[in-house]
């Protein structure tokens, strides 16, 4: 909270010397000096005219003010304001005027010269007892009770370790859990949260700077209010007016944020100056970010005994951050304690830049994966600095996400239990584009349609080769006339000439009168030409309004193929089954065969590539062979030049060492020019094997060698 102190000097080199000392308070704000007790009462009763929200906390009077004496204007004071606490400041401390300064309504007595820590510890107590008589008569107006929000600064060991990423989640993670907040950039040369956050605002910290006092409206100017509800108090844009705020000002900005937030984080940057120093000094929270590596630990180190040098914060007051840490790190955040000598935070930042690269180059930072590794970390170091108030409800899931088999295995019953289209002669429900079997049914062996060769006899439906009586007590047709002419043979007959479709007439016909086997589904027992072609199944083997004449063929023993009208049925080149299964998933014959197909798509064009490969190796292999040739050849040469036949030595030497294939195909050329003897080789590249032929034309090598004596 910030106390606003009122004083009451009439010496002006007093007034100046009690207001130098009023501005190093901490939190406080003071106002400008009344000069006499009617000017002093005047700007009172101006300021509780209304709420009295606007009343100072504290007032000091000095001993030497006047007209009215100072014993009596602090009773009035007292009496008119009972919600001001009144500090009377004197050369004369003793008892009876201690005693007549408390009987009069004073809440303090300071001694002439004064001094930082009793005007400090003075007006401490008298804002404290205001700040009660306030709370308890309901006067306190939009000042909140207590010491004001929670100051988190947070300090980087060295560039590049992380340091305004983790404020900028830090703040997030405590605006989104219900508190106010805001982001105080003090990294006044080179400050990124603007950036961060793809933020441009013309107000900065340092335009407050100069400012005696940041009331709420002037603050409310400054600060930049983001899309996520957090308030951004950013840095200059021209790094050089970062001089203009100094430990003055950085202690009024962040008191003043403090009253009016729950809330506060200062990214400190990793530059130590007079403003950064003012800010870690006076914040509730130091945070101090590393990486686990040996020049970073060890300017965490030196940083943390700057601090500890110039009284700015003790090491124990300092929690440690590992950011970037791995297993595979031999640095670990145990380590990093012993050595820097802070308490090391239990939430470890993992590395993990690939998940930050496009947020940042975006800059939305607000962004992250709620269930990334970096963003959960961070957000679990804020609960554990107590910057949250309750923990983040994870999503319940994915939108758009895959279903659970049992979410599909439900879906597939559904449709299994779809109406039947029409029902046949006996009453039985057809599946979708199937035949109905006559009103005898089928024989005793083939009524069950069970899969046969090519349809034939009694596996295969055809008609019954076996008299029996159906099911229903119906004599059965004669034996049938040739196979894959029965009923059942809607997939046996001639009309694929026995392929592999022939005999499976029991996928497509109804299952006779009585219950349906255990696990028949609609694809047991015909398939949908819906389904199958996105149009309605031709009424073939039923009868009513809706049944379509049956089309004729020529081809083939048995009944005309139904369905021939449209081509062959889907999946006939895989056994008669289909591509996709109910949930439009594609089933294993389906992607079996897109294999297949990929595979011998792409088959030449391995072989091909294969070859090309191949045949640069023989070329290399050829080169090789030459130049080794040339080079025998040369030296033998220069070798027998002197007592002997050096073309015969030089011919017989290139050709001594090659392969069969390539020595028929060689052609070897020496000569000497001055003392220096040349051999020339030329060899033919076989094509893919030596034998198979030679390609258009010859590799060359060249070797030369002095001769000897």
């Amino acid at each position: 909270m910030v106390t606003r102190i009122q004083p009451a000097v009439s010496d002006p080199d007093a007034a100046r010397s009690l207001v130098g000392l009023l501005r190093q308070l901490p939190d406080s704000e003071p106002m400008p000096p009344a000069v006499d007790s009617a000017q002093l009462l005047d700007a009172l009763a101006q300021a509780g005219g209304g709420t009295g929200a606007d009343l100072p906390e504290v007032v000091l009077v000095h001993e030497l003010i006047g007209p009215q004496p100072a014993l009596e204007l602090i009773r009035e004071v007292a009496l008119r304001f009972p919600a001001v606490g009144v500090v009377l400041i004197t050369r004369d401390t003793s008892p009876p005027l201690y005693s007549a300064a408390m009987d009069a309504g004073a809440r303090g007595v300071l001694g002439l010269p004064l001094s930082y820590d009793e005007l400090a510890a003075r007006v401490g107590a008298a804002a404290s007892w205001a700040a009660g008589v306030r709370r308890h008569l309901g006067g306190g107006g939009e000042e909140p009770a207590g010491p004001g929000g929670t100051v988190v600064a947070v300090t980087g060991a060295k560039g590049g370790v992380g340091t305004t990423l983790t404020a900028v989640q830090l703040a997030l993670a405590a605006q989104t859990s219900g508190r106010g907040s805001a982001l105080v950039d003090m990294d006044l040369q080179s400050g990124d949260v603007a950036s961060y956050l793809d933020v441009q605002f013309r107000r900065s910290v340092a335009d407050l700077a100069g400012i005696e006092d940041i009331s709420a409206r002037v603050l409310q100017d400054a600060v930049y209010t983001h899309e996520s509800g957090l308030g951004l108090l950013l840095a200059p844009g021209e790094g050089e007016r970062g001089e203009d705020v100094d430990d003055r000002a950085s202690r009024q900005i962040v008191a003043a944020l403090r009253a009016r937030y729950d809330i506060v984080v200062v990214d400190c940057g990793t530059q130590l100056n007079a403003a950064n120093a003012a800010a870690i000094e006076t914040a509730d929270l130091a945070v101090l970010l590393t990486t686990p590596d040996v020049v970073a630990v060890r300017a965490a180190k030196r940083m943390v005994r700057m601090w500890d040098r110039l009284q700015i914060r003790k090491a124990e007051e300092t929690v440690t951050l590992v950011n970037r840490t791995s297993k595979m790190s031999e640095i670990q955040p145990s380590l990093v304690s012993r050595i820097v000598g802070t308490p090391v935070a239990r939430s470890a930042v993992p590395a993990n830049f690939k998940e930050l690269q496009s947020a940042v180059d975006a800059g939305r930072i607000q962004d992250l994966d709620p269930k990334g590794q970096v963003r959960q970390a961070l957000w679990g170091f804020a609960g554990e600095l107590g910057l949250v108030t309750g923990a983040e409800t994870p999503a319940g899931g994915r939108p758009g996400g895959r279903q659970g088999k049992g979410a599909r295995s439900a879906k597939s019953a559904g449709k299994q239990q779809r109406p039947a289209q029409s029902a046949g002669p006996a009453g039985i429900a057809q599946a979708p584009g199937s035949r109905a079997l006559p009103a005898g049914g089928s024989g005793s062996s083939g009524g069950a349609g069970t899969q046969g060769t090519q349809g034939t006899g009694p596996a295969g439906g055809a008609g019954g080769s076996v008299p029996g009586p159906a099911p229903g007590g119906v004599p059965g047709p004669a034996p049938g006339p040739a196979p894959g002419t029965g009923p059942g043979g809607t997939y046996g007959d001639g009309a694929y000439n026995g392929g592999q479709q022939a005999g499976t007439g029991a996928e497509r016909q109804a299952l006779p009168p009585g219950p349906s086997p255990t696990g028949a589904s609609s694809r047991t027992l015909g398939t949908s030409f819906n389904d199958t072609y996105g149009r309605p199944a031709p009424a073939y083997g039923r009868t009513g309004p809706d049944a379509a004449p049956r089309p004729d063929r020529t081809h083939g023993i048995g009944p005309a193929r139904t369905d021939s009208v449209f081509g062959p049925p889907p999946g006939a080149a895989r056994g008669g089954h289909e591509a996709d299964d109910d949930d439009g998933e594609p089933s294993v014959w389906g992607d079996r065969g897109a294999l297949t197909v990929e595979f011998a798509g792409i088959a030449p064009i391995v072989l091909v590539v294969l070859a090309v490969l191949w045949q640069c190796v023989l070329i290399g292999y050829t080169f090789s062979l030459a130049g080794n040739a040339a080079d025998e050849a040369a030296r033998a040469a220069t070798a027998a030049a002197s007592g002997g036949d050096a073309q015969s030595a030089c011919q017989e030497a290139a050709t001594e060492h090659l392969p069969a294939k390539w020595r028929e195909s060689s052609a070897v050329d020496c000569s000497l020019s001055g003392h220096l003897w040349k051999a020339d080789v030329d060899l033919s590249a076989p094509v893919l094997f030596p034998g198979a032929g030679k390609l258009p034309f010859t590799v060359s090598g060249t070797a030369g060698a002095a001769e000897e004596g």
